[in-house]
């Protein structure tokens, strides 16, 4: 028996992630980036979704491209809160994944010359620490 459509794009969607962080970790950012789009287009999971956007941001930084990465950050939050949404039992694993992301904003603003949004990430990561 063949898979079902379904199985086979969830089983797509993890390839080329993994493939996008095997080009990550060796720093070839766009070639990240276009494995990530792939994982993208295959990715029904906002988790999922989330995980890549925010591993794009990162690829984004690397090519010094901050308002892109800033966008794939961005866009990745939208895709944790509609995760928590669909799947309120995995709001504690899905804040996790929040956190790195907030975590990656306040450098970014830094170096896009936005203090302020810089000073804001800053003090709510604290916030959360202190929880």
């Amino acid at each position: 028996l063949l898979p079902m459509p379904d199985e086979n794009s969830k089983e797509l969607a993890v390839s080329y992630f993994t493939l996008g962080d095997s080009y990550l970790y060796r720093s070839r950012y766009a070639r990240a980036i276009a494995s990530y789009d792939e994982s993208m287009s295959f990715a029904a999971d906002p988790g999922h979704r989330g995980d890549t956007l925010c591993r794009k941001g990162i690829a984004g930084e690397g090519l010094k491209n901050y308002e892109k990465a800033l966008g794939f950050y961005l866009d990745a939050l939208k895709e944790y809160d509609t995760a928590k949404t669909l799947n309120p039992g995995n709001t504690k694993l899905i804040d996790k994944r929040v956190l790195i992301v907030y975590k990656r904003l306040p450098e970014l603003y830094h170096k896009l010359g936005e203090n302020k949004k810089m000073k804001e990430y800053q003090d709510l990561i604290k916030d959360i620490n202190r929880r």
